[in-house]
């Protein structure tokens, strides 16, 4: 996540969608009091994602310490991990401080999101599995809950992974951003093959079924 107070805008990190790479795109633009959580590569350090906190970072970070505090204590929100949603924002700081502020995010084909998201975690995490297993017991997180509360979105704009460097452009000229060429992070985790290609009709109607907003609002087919 990231929060700019000088440019005003905030960027929710959605999973598998370049997020980090926009990061750290937008990264250049940020001031000591804007917020942003800490990256692992590149190394880039976080600010401010425990802001507020009247304890050290490992207070904040704490899931112990913030039980304690219990949920109704605004501190308990504000801590924020990588892909913190607009909603966690929200119970941390309040709606209204952001309401003049531009909020936006990435989203991805959820059939191609599946597959990135498998090779990620059988690479990665270690995970050892068909595609076929993956997709009827693991519990793909859907993007959605990130830029939606009680089902309604609430950022500014929902753009389309597959259009990532137009829509780039395009924020550059609106957030008044520095212009550089967009890096590219955590990629190479899978084959040059055709997301299609992993797909039985059962997976894909699996697929089609949790992923039925995302496909519904941004128009995606298979």
């Amino acid at each position: 996540m990231i929060v700019s107070h000088r440019n005003k805008f905030v960027f929710i990190k959605t999973r598998k969608t370049a997020s980090t790479s926009v990061e750290v795109f937008l990264h250049k633009n940020l001031t000591e009091n804007d917020i942003w959580t800490p990256l692992s590569n590149p190394k880039v350090l976080g600010n401010n994602y425990y802001s507020a906190w009247p304890f050290d970072f490992s207070a904040a970070k704490s899931k112990f310490i913030r039980r304690k505090l219990g949920e109704r204590n605004p501190l308990y929100f504000r801590y924020f991990h990588d892909h913190a949603s607009l909603k966690d924002l929200y119970k941390g700081y309040g709606e209204k401080k952001f309401s003049t502020y531009f909020k936006f995010c990435f989203d991805r084909n959820p059939w191609d999101y599946a597959v990135s998201l498998y090779h990620h975690k059988t690479k990665k995490k270690n995970l050892k599995c068909s595609f076929d297993e993956f997709v009827h017991t693991f519990p793909i997180p859907v993007n959605w809950e990130k830029y939606t509360i009680e089902d309604k979105i609430v950022v500014d704009a929902v753009f389309r992974y597959e259009d990532l460097e137009p829509s780039i452009s395009s924020l550059v000229k609106k957030l008044n951003l520095i212009e550089w060429a967009l890096p590219m992070h955590k990629t190479g985790w899978r084959p040059t093959k055709d997301y299609r290609d992993y797909y039985t009709t059962s997976t894909k109607d699996i697929i089609s079924s949790r992923f039925s907003r995302v496909i519904d609002y941004l128009g995606y087919e298979f």
